[in-house]
Order: C-alpha cells, then sequence, then structure tokens
C-alpha cells in the first residue's frame, strides 16, 4: 500500500488485513488522544474497540480520507463526547 488513500479503499472493500493494519498501527496515537478526553484506560479501549466494530461494518458508506489517522482520531473524539453526553 503506498498511502493512506489506497489503504483506505482497500479497508471499504473489506479487506480484513487492511483493518488489522489501520487498527495496529494507529492504537497507541488512539490510545493517547483517548485519554485526553476520558481518564479511565478500560474505557478508552473499549471506545477504539467499538469505534473499529462500528467502522467495519459501515466501511461500504464511509467517506474517503486522504488521513486515516485524522478520521480515526476526530471520531473516536466524537465517539467520547457522545458516550458522555448521556451519563
Amino acid at each position: 500500500i503506498r498511502n493512506d488513500v489506497d489503504l483506505w479503499a482497500a479497508f471499504q472493500e473489506g479487506k480484513e488485513w487492511a483493518l488489522e493494519y489501520i487498527y495496529v498501527s494507529h492504537y497507541k496515537y488512539l490510545l493517547n488522544y483517548g485519554l485526553r478526553f476520558c481518564p479511565d484506560r478500560t474505557q478508552v479501549e473499549d471506545y477504539i474497540q467499538d469505534l473499529f466494530i462500528e467502522l467495519w461494518k459501515s466501511r461500504t458508506t464511509l467517506a474517503r480520507t486522504n488521513s486515516i489517522r485524522f478520521y480515526l482520531l476526530k471520531s473516536l473524539r466524537n465517539k467520547i463526547y457522545r458516550q458522555h453526553l448521556y451519563y
């Protein structure tokens, strides 16, 4: 894979290796970023898992992106905010 655009396209096509690659390469950044908004590490880990499940289920309808990391960070932040609004 040459860039994020190609990797995201493979993910949207249902390539499980692309999902795994995205998860492994971005997990650390997502965890550190999520801890800025929620101090509970276990909860942030759950949010990340939920995010990837939701992304996989809706992969064919997701928008294209030039930056997977930015897309994931923004999605995680929105997920944490939505969850905390209901507590």
